[in-house]
């Protein structure tokens, strides 16, 4: 259960990054890494879409 707690934080810190991400320029958005949080972003909803559908299968 801790490792899905940590994976929740850790997914709502990526996103809220994300969102800053989108407003920045592009020189600010090299200085903050924002192609990389954007990457995680992705990696992350891949994963929570996989559990989902390991625990619900109808879907």
């Amino acid at each position: 259960m801790y490792q899905f707690s940590a994976g929740v934080k850790a997914g709502k810190t990526i996103g809220e990054n994300v969102e800053l991400c989108k407003s920045l320029s592009s020189e600010n958005r090299k200085l903050l890494e924002c192609d990389d949080s954007e990457s995680s972003a992705d990696f992350i909803d891949a994963l929570f879409e996989t559990n989902r559908k390991l625990v619900d299968p109808s879907q």
